[in-house]
């Protein structure tokens, strides 16, 4: 942590009592978070599209535990740094698909001690359906503001949308074709969130760049990643 004296305030104001910034340079927080949201979206969309291999219900329950801790509290983490380094988009789509993933995580959790039983794989279930469509609302809405920073990042929210959006068609008509199409959405968005965390991680190695926190002449004020 570094501490930079401001000039004097003029006389008469503040009685000439020095102001302090104290800088926390951080890395990218969506280094973590583009990996975690990717990790999530990969197992899910696979086990959506009857990729595992292993019964549906089996598969569930053994991908839980990862997608309810990595997916969702190592987002979550993410999105409570996002806002320290003013990104409000990572902090809505890391803090929304966190949180989402969690939920997630706790509904198979409740499966596996046999509180409730979940619907049967392929079926409609139309309570995570409606999940589904607050998610779809959340990330085609960082999408466009994304924009601001560039077509590939649009186009890496806008590809969780839409599989968000067509997930909750599936589910709530219980069309297992709509839902077997929106896991491979999902393992595409999952692609491009990879490749987004891996250019935030290689460009902080190698790109020479100042750190988050920082920018010159006004340290302690640069917004985003």
């Amino acid at each position: 942590m570094s501490a930079i004296d401001a000039r004097s305030a003029p006389p008469g104001e503040a009685h000439g009592v020095r102001a302090t910034i104290f800088l926390q340079p951080i890395a990218a927080p969506s280094v973590l978070g583009d990996f975690a949201g990717a990790s999530a979206f990969l197992l899910f969309g696979v086990w959506l599209a009857g990729g595992l291999g292993a019964p549906p219900a089996k598969a569930g329950v053994s991908i839980f535990p990862f997608i309810l801790l990595f997916g969702g509290i190592g987002q979550l983490g993410a999105a409570m740094w996002s806002y320290k380094a003013r990104d409000a988009v990572a902090a809505s789509n890391h803090g929304a698909w966190g949180g989402f993933w969690m939920g997630y995580g706790f509904l198979w959790l409740l499966d596996a001690a046999k509180v409730i039983t979940l619907p049967v794989f392929g079926h409609g279930f139309e309570a995570l359906g409606q999940w589904f469509i607050y998610m779809a609302v959340i990330t085609w809405t960082t999408a466009v503001a994304a924009l601001s920073r560039g077509p590939d990042q649009f186009l890496t929210h806008a590809t969780a949308a839409a599989a968000a959006t067509v997930a909750c068609a599936g589910l709530i008509a219980g069309s297992p074709d709509w839902q077997q199409a929106a896991g491979w959405i999902f393992v595409a968005a999952a692609a491009l969130f990879i490749v987004q965390g891996a250019r935030l991680m290689l460009h902080a190695m190698f790109g020479g760049g100042d750190p988050i926190e920082y920018a010159a002449g006004e340290p302690g004020v640069k917004v985003g990643q």
